[in-house]
């Protein structure tokens, strides 16, 4: 376990795409732990017990969506940042989206490759 970095929460139904970011959360510096949620439920259930600082959220999850994640998030847990990582990536998503307060909008198919520039750059901007 690496020390004094982010604790990323991953939430998404796919293990695959999981697996996926697990890999590049384990060769970032910046990334002390990292915990996933195939779930709402269960990812509230991280937020309460961690105290996380980035959330990678997918908007279809079964039962309750993403949205309604990020929804609880900015109400709940307002500190913590939030990447959107969607197949989902119309314009009324995005909107959606960005009303709610997300702190980025990523295409999985086009903007994958963003996360970790993205986390490195929080890293950056917290030191």
């Amino acid at each position: 376990m690496k020390n004094r970095g982010f604790k990323i929460l991953v939430v998404d139904d796919s293990a695959l795409i999981v697996e996926r970011l697990v890999n590049i959360l384990n060769d970032l510096p910046c990334v002390e732990s990292y915990f996933t949620a195939f779930d709402f439920d269960r990812a509230v259930v991280i937020l309460h017990e961690e105290e996380v600082n980035i959330a990678i959220l997918d908007i279809n999850l079964p039962g309750r969506n993403g949205i309604e994640l990020l929804t609880y998030i900015k109400e709940k847990c307002p500190g913590v940042q939030n990447i959107m990582l969607t197949n989902q990536s119309d314009a009324y998503y995005r909107r959606l989206c960005d009303r709610i307060g997300a702190d980025h909008f990523l295409d999985k198919t086009n903007d994958f490759e963003r996360v970790p520039e993205l986390i490195s750059s929080y890293f950056s901007a917290a030191c």
